[in-house]
């Protein structure tokens, strides 16, 4: 395995283990300040992080993408052209706010908008560790400072002790020099920005429609499939993003590479995910466990998620921007439009949605991707997820070594190479 692929390995075991950590602390924090600060309290914080994290989400220029992409090669004129941009917009942002009468909603947005420039720069310099020691003070500190303060204070604070940690390392890590080149910046900008929330926001688009046409609960469910889908990618997605400044240094044949890698990740999670569906939906609500069927039906998207990453990644490294821009529309677009046409419809609509939606820019951004690897393994997902869910646990055993038996002889990706991976992963 070449030293570019164990790095970029590497980078995405930390941005997934950083990622959890901010995940399972935010279900842990919630909870806990339903409990402490009741239905009064858990609203009013609430309206607060959802007021900073919008704001925060409408002014995102790219700023992580930028660091990831430029950090690798420009060092301290893109860490200073960035955090300089982050501060402007952080304070925009906390200006609106502050005269919306709110009183933590400032700082939440500033401490987010500054936090994505250092998270890209952490990435960008292999300190991707660094990014995880971040996150996990932050994620101690949301919950542990619910003893002395009151929620929306908690998040607050918390969100400031990543930035804060984050950016110090990242200062020191790439040092600061005059901030050049705002073209570049607006270019990488402006092109990445549906990027930076297109599936997201075209999920939440289509949660409105559903819901603003009386099936609530489909909204419901809907979110909840698009949250797992998206948890399911997760460890593709953090190795797409950690090959973003591999690639910079070692060019783009390390997306051949990385296909293979999440293919070979990705298919037997999805098998998984739809044999155990069932058991996912009754861990996200009880209510919940009749509407198995939605997750399977999303499965495939697992695969879909990940060739659009990937195809992000790349057009970054390349500074296509253009096709940044239309591949980010075009996502938002599509998705937008099938949940809100199919969402409603049957117990599988919000999971056959978020599939559909996604297929239109997988297969037209598959022409810069390796072709088989995706395709092989969307039609192991297709098939086998269902006789997994149908067979019981023995036959969702048996359609999870079926589907690494597929990825083995059709020659992505050895049965040995998976030992090579484990041992990379652990440093050994």
């Amino acid at each position: 395995m070449s030293a570019g692929l164990e790095k970029a390995i590497r980078g995405a075991v930390w941005i997934t283990a950083a990622s959890m950590s901010l995940t399972v602390s935010g279900v842990v924090f919630w909870v806990a300040a339903a409990a402490l600060a009741g239905k009064w309290g858990l609203g009013s914080t609430a309206y607060e992080v959802g007021a900073a994290n919008t704001a925060a989400a409408l002014l995102n220029l790219g700023l992580a993408q930028y660091t990831l992409r430029f950090v690798k090669s420009e060092r301290g004129k893109a860490l200073a052209t960035a955090l300089l941009a982050s501060l402007l917009l952080g304070a925009s942002a906390a200006a609106v706010l502050y005269k919306l009468g709110m009183q933590w909603a400032p700082l939440i947005a500033l401490a987010t908008l500054v936090g994505h420039v250092a998270t890209g720069a952490l990435i960008a310099v292999d300190a991707a560790k660094a990014y995880f020691v971040a996150a996990a003070l932050a994620s101690a500190a949301k919950v542990g400072l619910l003893a002395a303060l009151p929620p929306a204070a908690a998040f607050a604070s918390s969100t400031a002790i990543f930035a804060t940690f984050a950016v110090g390392y990242a200062v020191r890590k790439v040092g600061l020099s005059k901030p050049s080149d705002w073209r570049t910046f607006l270019a990488a900008g402006v092109s990445n920005y549906m990027n930076n929330f297109s599936i997201s926001l075209a999920t939440s688009l289509g949660v409105v429609v559903v819901a603003a046409t009386g099936n609530v609960e489909q909204a419901g469910l809907l979110y909840l499939v698009a949250t797992a889908t998206m948890a399911l990618a997760t460890i593709s997605t953090a190795m797409a993003t950690a090959s973003v400044p591999v690639m910079v240094e070692k060019g783009v044949s390390l997306v051949e590479k990385g296909a293979r890698i999440a293919t070979a990740l990705n298919t037997p999670i999805a098998v998984a995910a739809a044999g155990l569906s069932p058991t996912l939906m009754t861990l996200l609500g009880r209510q919940y466990a009749a509407d198995y069927p939605a997750l399977l039906a999303a499965t495939p998207s697992v695969v879909l998620i990940t060739a659009v990453a990937l195809a992000t990644a790349r057009y970054n490294v390349e500074k296509r921007w253009a096709s940044l821009a239309v591949l980010g529309l075009l996502s938002t677009i599509s998705v937008a439009t099938s949940t809100a046409l199919l969402a409603g419809y049957g117990v599988t609509g919000p999971g056959l949605a978020l599939s559909a939606g996604l297929l239109p820019p997988f297969l037209l951004y598959l022409r810069d991707l390796p072709k088989r690897p995706f395709l092989v393994s969307l039609a192991a997902v297709a098939v086998l997820g269902p006789l997994a869910l149908y067979t019981g646990p023995a036959g969702t055993a048996a359609a999870i070594l079926a589907s690494v038996a597929v990825i083995h002889l059709s020659g992505i990706f050895k049965t040995h190479e998976y030992l090579a991976l484990a041992k990379t992963v652990l440093g050994r």
